[in-house]
Protein backbone atom coordinates (compact mmCIF):
# COMPACT_ATOMS: atom_id res chain seq x y z
CA UNK A 1 0.00 0.00 0.00
CA UNK A 2 3.17 2.27 -0.67
CA UNK A 3 1.92 4.51 -3.16
CA UNK A 4 4.80 6.46 -5.30
CA UNK A 5 6.04 10.36 -4.83
CA UNK A 6 4.43 10.14 -1.04
CA UNK A 7 5.35 12.61 1.48
CA UNK A 8 8.10 11.33 4.13
CA UNK A 9 7.53 10.49 7.15
CA UNK A 10 6.60 12.44 10.11
CA UNK A 11 9.25 13.31 12.27
CA UNK A 12 10.03 10.69 15.12
CA UNK A 13 7.61 10.57 17.93
CA UNK A 14 8.87 12.88 20.92
CA UNK A 15 9.97 11.25 23.67
CA UNK A 16 8.34 7.86 23.82
CA UNK A 17 6.50 7.10 27.02
CA UNK A 18 9.03 5.55 29.63
CA UNK A 19 6.36 4.94 31.85
CA UNK A 20 2.46 4.41 31.72
CA UNK A 21 0.69 7.62 29.40
CA UNK A 22 -1.62 10.18 31.27
CA UNK A 23 -4.82 9.45 31.35
CA UNK A 24 -6.87 10.99 28.44
CA UNK A 25 -9.27 13.48 28.90
CA UNK A 26 -8.81 13.55 33.02
CA UNK A 27 -10.70 10.28 33.38
CA UNK A 28 -9.66 8.91 37.00
CA UNK A 29 -10.60 5.61 36.11
CA UNK A 30 -8.55 5.34 32.86
CA UNK A 31 -5.62 3.43 34.88
CA UNK A 32 -7.64 0.82 35.88
CA UNK A 33 -8.10 -0.29 32.61
CA UNK A 34 -7.13 -3.70 31.45
CA UNK A 35 -5.07 -2.42 28.68
CA UNK A 36 -2.15 -1.08 31.07
CA UNK A 37 -0.69 -3.42 31.86
CA UNK A 38 0.47 -2.99 28.46
CA UNK A 39 3.16 -0.80 30.17
CA UNK A 40 5.34 -3.57 30.68
CA UNK A 41 8.91 -2.86 30.18
CA UNK A 42 9.31 -4.76 26.95
CA UNK A 43 6.40 -3.17 25.24
CA UNK A 44 7.77 0.32 26.78
CA UNK A 45 10.91 -0.70 25.08
CA UNK A 46 9.12 -1.27 21.38
CA UNK A 47 7.01 2.37 21.83
CA UNK A 48 10.88 3.21 21.81
CA UNK A 49 11.58 2.04 18.52
CA UNK A 50 8.69 2.61 16.60
CA UNK A 51 8.87 4.19 13.31
CA UNK A 52 7.51 7.36 13.01
CA UNK A 53 3.99 7.73 11.34
CA UNK A 54 3.50 7.84 7.77
CA UNK A 55 2.88 11.47 7.82
CA UNK A 56 -0.93 11.35 6.62
CA UNK A 57 -1.55 8.94 9.56
CA UNK A 58 0.15 12.03 12.15
CA UNK A 59 -1.48 14.82 10.43
CA UNK A 60 -4.95 12.78 10.81
CA UNK A 61 -4.71 12.41 14.24
CA UNK A 62 -4.00 15.76 14.42
CA UNK A 63 -7.13 16.91 12.88
CA UNK A 64 -9.01 13.99 15.41
CA UNK A 65 -7.58 16.20 18.22
CA UNK A 66 -8.74 19.67 17.42
CA UNK A 67 -11.60 20.96 18.97
CA UNK A 68 -13.19 22.67 15.54
CA UNK A 69 -11.80 20.50 13.15
CA UNK A 70 -12.48 21.33 9.93
CA UNK A 71 -13.36 19.66 6.62
CA UNK A 72 -11.25 21.96 4.38
CA UNK A 73 -8.35 21.45 6.57
CA UNK A 74 -9.40 16.89 5.84
CA UNK A 75 -9.63 17.67 2.64
CA UNK A 76 -5.87 19.34 2.46
CA UNK A 77 -4.54 16.20 4.31
CA UNK A 78 -5.35 13.98 2.05
CA UNK A 79 -5.31 16.04 -1.00
CA UNK A 80 -1.41 15.46 -0.26
CA UNK A 81 -1.80 11.63 -0.34
CA UNK A 82 -2.68 10.77 -3.58
CA UNK A 83 -2.90 6.91 -2.64
CA UNK A 84 -4.45 7.14 0.65
CA UNK A 85 -7.29 9.53 -0.93
CA UNK A 86 -7.53 6.74 -3.87
CA UNK A 87 -8.12 4.18 -1.60
CA UNK A 88 -10.55 5.71 0.36
CA UNK A 89 -12.66 6.89 -2.71
CA UNK A 90 -12.81 3.55 -4.45
CA UNK A 91 -13.70 2.23 -0.61
CA UNK A 92 -16.72 5.18 -0.64
CA UNK A 93 -17.61 4.04 -4.55
CA UNK A 94 -17.76 0.24 -2.97
CA UNK A 95 -20.81 -2.02 -3.03
CA UNK A 96 -20.20 -1.64 0.98
CA UNK A 97 -21.55 1.77 1.39
CA UNK A 98 -24.17 1.65 -1.88
CA UNK A 99 -24.30 4.85 -3.12
CA UNK A 100 -26.41 5.22 -5.95
CA UNK A 101 -24.13 7.80 -7.46
CA UNK A 102 -19.97 7.72 -7.52
CA UNK A 103 -17.91 9.82 -5.28
CA UNK A 104 -15.15 11.49 -7.60
CA UNK A 105 -13.57 13.53 -4.84
CA UNK A 106 -12.51 13.84 -1.47
CA UNK A 107 -14.24 17.19 -1.19
CA UNK A 108 -17.66 15.60 -2.64
CA UNK A 109 -16.66 12.44 0.28
CA UNK A 110 -15.92 15.05 3.06
CA UNK A 111 -19.29 16.68 2.42
CA UNK A 112 -21.27 12.88 2.00
CA UNK A 113 -19.92 11.19 5.06
CA UNK A 114 -18.69 13.97 7.14
CA UNK A 115 -15.17 14.27 8.42
CA UNK A 116 -15.43 11.79 11.55
CA UNK A 117 -16.76 9.16 9.01
CA UNK A 118 -14.27 10.13 6.49
CA UNK A 119 -11.20 10.73 8.90
CA UNK A 120 -12.08 7.17 10.15
CA UNK A 121 -11.79 5.48 6.53
CA UNK A 122 -8.98 7.59 5.83
CA UNK A 123 -6.89 6.55 8.92
CA UNK A 124 -7.75 3.00 8.30
CA UNK A 125 -5.68 3.45 5.34
CA UNK A 126 -2.81 5.27 6.30
CA UNK A 127 -1.88 3.03 9.72
CA UNK A 128 -1.96 -0.02 7.41
CA UNK A 129 1.35 1.95 6.23
CA UNK A 130 2.74 1.79 9.58
CA UNK A 131 3.20 -1.97 9.71
CA UNK A 132 6.54 -3.49 9.24
CA UNK A 133 6.74 -4.66 5.61
CA UNK A 134 9.98 -7.01 6.47
CA UNK A 135 10.91 -8.39 9.51
CA UNK A 136 13.58 -10.96 10.27
CA UNK A 137 10.82 -13.56 11.62
CA UNK A 138 8.47 -15.71 9.60
CA UNK A 139 5.16 -14.08 9.51
CA UNK A 140 2.60 -14.23 7.18
CA UNK A 141 1.47 -10.11 6.57
CA UNK A 142 -1.37 -11.55 3.89
CA UNK A 143 -3.33 -13.91 6.36
CA UNK A 144 -2.67 -10.76 8.76
CA UNK A 145 -4.55 -8.40 6.66
CA UNK A 146 -7.24 -10.71 5.60
CA UNK A 147 -7.94 -11.18 9.71
CA UNK A 148 -7.71 -7.55 9.78
CA UNK A 149 -10.19 -6.77 6.70
CA UNK A 150 -12.25 -9.31 7.67
CA UNK A 151 -12.60 -8.75 11.35
CA UNK A 152 -13.45 -4.41 9.97
CA UNK A 153 -15.90 -5.68 7.90
CA UNK A 154 -17.93 -7.32 10.65
CA UNK A 155 -17.33 -4.99 13.18
CA UNK A 156 -18.52 -2.12 10.74
CA UNK A 157 -21.34 -4.50 10.00
CA UNK A 158 -22.72 -4.69 13.80
CA UNK A 159 -22.02 -0.82 14.20
CA UNK A 160 -24.77 -0.27 11.59
CA UNK A 161 -26.99 -2.46 13.80
CA UNK A 162 -26.46 -1.32 17.21
CA UNK A 163 -23.98 2.02 16.89
CA UNK A 164 -25.49 4.39 14.74
CA UNK A 165 -23.41 6.70 13.07
CA UNK A 166 -19.86 4.86 14.09
CA UNK A 167 -19.64 2.24 11.31
CA UNK A 168 -16.21 3.90 10.04
CA UNK A 169 -15.00 3.96 13.52
CA UNK A 170 -15.84 0.76 14.16
CA UNK A 171 -14.34 -0.70 10.76
CA UNK A 172 -10.96 1.42 11.95
CA UNK A 173 -11.29 -0.12 15.80
CA UNK A 174 -11.41 -3.75 14.23
CA UNK A 175 -8.89 -3.29 11.60
CA UNK A 176 -6.11 -2.34 13.77
CA UNK A 177 -6.95 -4.07 17.10
CA UNK A 178 -4.13 -6.33 16.39
CA UNK A 179 -2.00 -3.34 15.14
CA UNK A 180 0.87 -5.12 17.93
CA UNK A 181 1.34 -8.40 16.54
CA UNK A 182 3.96 -7.41 13.35
CA UNK A 183 5.42 -4.91 15.55
CA UNK A 184 5.88 -7.21 18.38
CA UNK A 185 7.21 -10.33 15.63
CA UNK A 186 9.34 -7.88 14.37
CA UNK A 187 10.76 -6.72 17.66
CA UNK A 188 10.97 -10.20 19.20
CA UNK A 189 12.31 -13.00 17.17
CA UNK A 190 10.98 -15.59 20.17
CA UNK A 191 7.60 -13.96 19.71
CA UNK A 192 7.68 -16.31 16.41
CA UNK A 193 7.40 -19.23 18.62
CA UNK A 194 4.36 -18.18 20.69
CA UNK A 195 2.82 -17.40 17.01
CA UNK A 196 3.10 -20.56 16.05
CA UNK A 197 2.28 -22.47 19.22
CA UNK A 198 -0.66 -20.67 18.93
CA UNK A 199 -1.07 -21.55 14.98
CA UNK A 200 -0.80 -25.25 15.90
CA UNK A 201 -2.68 -24.84 19.39
CA UNK A 202 -6.66 -24.24 20.29
CA UNK A 203 -5.83 -21.50 22.87
CA UNK A 204 -6.12 -18.23 22.11
CA UNK A 205 -3.45 -15.80 21.11
CA UNK A 206 -4.11 -13.70 24.17
CA UNK A 207 -4.06 -17.01 26.50
CA UNK A 208 -0.23 -18.11 24.82
CA UNK A 209 0.70 -14.55 25.88
CA UNK A 210 -0.22 -13.92 28.91
CA UNK A 211 1.18 -17.37 29.69
CA UNK A 212 4.44 -16.65 28.56
CA UNK A 213 5.16 -13.45 28.71
CA UNK A 214 2.64 -11.97 31.26
CA UNK A 215 0.56 -9.62 28.47
CA UNK A 216 -0.97 -9.66 25.47
CA UNK A 217 -0.56 -8.48 22.21
CA UNK A 218 -3.94 -6.33 23.10
CA UNK A 219 -2.75 -4.69 26.06
CA UNK A 220 0.63 -3.48 23.97
CA UNK A 221 -1.24 -2.57 20.99
CA UNK A 222 -3.52 -0.09 23.39
CA UNK A 223 -0.36 1.54 24.80
CA UNK A 224 1.28 1.93 21.37
CA UNK A 225 -2.01 3.15 19.71
CA UNK A 226 -2.19 5.40 23.12
CA UNK A 227 1.88 6.33 22.41
CA UNK A 228 0.58 7.61 18.70
CA UNK A 229 -1.95 9.93 20.15
CA UNK A 230 -5.56 7.90 19.29
CA UNK A 231 -8.90 8.96 20.95
CA UNK A 232 -9.48 7.23 24.48
CA UNK A 233 -12.26 5.47 22.94
CA UNK A 234 -10.77 3.19 20.44
CA UNK A 235 -7.41 2.74 22.88
CA UNK A 236 -9.93 1.47 25.31
CA UNK A 237 -11.65 -1.10 22.74
CA UNK A 238 -8.15 -2.38 21.39
CA UNK A 239 -7.04 -2.74 24.68
CA UNK A 240 -10.01 -5.14 25.87
CA UNK A 241 -10.62 -6.65 22.53
CA UNK A 242 -8.29 -10.19 23.79
CA UNK A 243 -10.25 -10.46 27.11
CA UNK A 244 -13.33 -11.87 28.02
CA UNK A 245 -16.22 -9.93 27.10
CA UNK A 246 -17.62 -9.29 29.92
CA UNK A 247 -14.61 -6.94 30.42
CA UNK A 248 -16.02 -4.89 27.25
CA UNK A 249 -18.79 -4.50 28.15
CA UNK A 250 -17.80 -3.27 32.38
CA UNK A 251 -15.72 -0.99 30.14
CA UNK A 252 -18.71 0.39 28.38
CA UNK A 253 -20.52 0.72 31.61
CA UNK A 254 -17.73 3.18 32.74
CA UNK A 255 -18.10 5.48 29.76
CA UNK A 256 -21.82 5.19 30.38
CA UNK A 257 -21.48 5.91 34.22
CA UNK A 258 -18.49 8.99 33.66
CA UNK A 259 -20.78 10.69 30.87
CA UNK A 260 -18.60 9.34 27.72
CA UNK A 261 -20.74 8.35 24.67
CA UNK A 262 -18.96 5.06 23.87
CA UNK A 263 -21.54 3.43 22.72
CA UNK A 264 -21.03 -0.50 22.35
CA UNK A 265 -17.63 0.18 20.16
CA UNK A 266 -15.55 -2.23 22.76
CA UNK A 267 -18.62 -4.74 22.69
CA UNK A 268 -18.96 -4.82 18.82
CA UNK A 269 -14.52 -5.18 18.17
CA UNK A 270 -14.76 -7.63 20.95
CA UNK A 271 -17.13 -9.95 19.37
CA UNK A 272 -15.65 -9.09 15.48
CA UNK A 273 -12.23 -10.39 16.40
CA UNK A 274 -13.91 -13.57 17.62
CA UNK A 275 -14.29 -14.32 13.30
CA UNK A 276 -11.58 -17.48 12.66
CA UNK A 277 -8.39 -16.61 11.81
CA UNK A 278 -6.60 -17.35 8.33
CA UNK A 279 -3.85 -18.42 10.02
CA UNK A 280 -5.71 -21.47 11.68
CA UNK A 281 -8.10 -23.75 11.01
CA UNK A 282 -11.68 -22.54 10.13
CA UNK A 283 -12.89 -24.14 13.08
CA UNK A 284 -11.73 -22.02 15.74
CA UNK A 285 -13.81 -19.56 17.10
CA UNK A 286 -16.81 -20.25 14.61
CA UNK A 287 -19.22 -21.04 17.73
CA UNK A 288 -18.15 -18.64 20.03
CA UNK A 289 -18.17 -16.12 17.61
CA UNK A 290 -21.97 -17.05 16.21
CA UNK A 291 -23.23 -17.67 19.61
CA UNK A 292 -21.94 -14.35 20.67
CA UNK A 293 -23.00 -12.14 17.44
CA UNK A 294 -26.82 -13.75 18.49
CA UNK A 295 -26.61 -13.17 22.16
CA UNK A 296 -25.20 -9.92 22.09
CA UNK A 297 -26.05 -8.30 19.26
CA UNK A 298 -29.78 -10.00 19.04
CA UNK A 299 -29.17 -11.52 15.60
CA UNK A 300 -31.34 -14.34 14.46
CA UNK A 301 -29.47 -16.98 12.43
CA UNK A 302 -31.07 -16.03 9.17
CA UNK A 303 -29.92 -12.64 9.95
CA UNK A 304 -26.27 -13.38 10.45
CA UNK A 305 -26.22 -15.48 7.51
CA UNK A 306 -27.09 -12.94 5.26
CA UNK A 307 -24.52 -10.28 7.13
CA UNK A 308 -21.68 -13.51 6.46
CA UNK A 309 -22.85 -13.24 2.71
CA UNK A 310 -22.51 -9.13 2.63
CA UNK A 311 -19.38 -9.47 4.29
CA UNK A 312 -17.73 -12.21 1.94
CA UNK A 313 -18.77 -9.90 -1.01
CA UNK A 314 -17.38 -6.86 0.48
CA UNK A 315 -14.08 -9.03 1.10
CA UNK A 316 -13.63 -9.94 -1.95
CA UNK A 317 -14.42 -6.35 -3.72
CA UNK A 318 -11.79 -4.37 -1.35
CA UNK A 319 -9.00 -6.80 -0.51
CA UNK A 320 -6.58 -5.57 -3.45
CA UNK A 321 -6.96 -2.10 -1.79
CA UNK A 322 -5.31 -3.77 1.63
CA UNK A 323 -3.06 -5.85 -0.82
CA UNK A 324 -4.54 -9.69 -0.20
CA UNK A 325 -3.30 -11.75 -2.97
CA UNK A 326 -4.23 -15.05 -1.31
CA UNK A 327 -6.86 -14.21 1.06
CA UNK A 328 -7.74 -17.87 2.38
CA UNK A 329 -10.71 -16.49 4.13
CA UNK A 330 -13.57 -17.93 2.32
CA UNK A 331 -13.95 -21.71 4.29
CA UNK A 332 -13.83 -19.08 7.11
CA UNK A 333 -17.17 -18.08 5.68
CA UNK A 334 -18.51 -21.17 4.84
CA UNK A 335 -17.35 -22.25 8.32
CA UNK A 336 -19.33 -19.48 9.97
CA UNK A 337 -22.43 -19.86 7.81
CA UNK A 338 -22.76 -23.52 8.76
CA UNK A 339 -22.63 -22.37 12.38
CA UNK A 340 -25.33 -20.03 12.04
CA UNK A 341 -27.20 -22.50 10.48
CA UNK A 342 -26.40 -25.32 12.91
CA UNK A 343 -27.66 -22.79 15.77
CA UNK A 344 -30.60 -22.49 14.01
CA UNK A 345 -31.85 -25.49 13.57
CA UNK A 346 -30.84 -25.84 17.72
CA UNK A 347 -33.30 -23.46 18.42
CA UNK A 348 -35.53 -24.62 15.92
CA UNK A 349 -35.42 -28.63 17.83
Amino acid sequence: MRGEGREKDAGAMDGAPESLPPATHGEAHVATLPYRSGAHPDVVQLARRLPPLPVCAARLLADERHPHGRIEALVDILSADSAVASNVLQTINSAMFGLRHPVLSVRHAAALLGPRALRSIALSFAMMEAIPVSMPVPFDRGAFRSDALMRALFARSFAERRLAGERERAFMAALLADAAVPFLADAHSEYADILEQWRRSERSLADLERAVQGWDHAAAGAFLLESWGFPRDLVCAIGVHASPLEDAQEEEERDSSAGTPAGNLATIVAIAAMVPSARRSPAHGAKPFVRAAMAELGYSAQELVRTIARNRSAFEELRGLFHIDEPGVFPIFNRLVAEASLQEELLDA
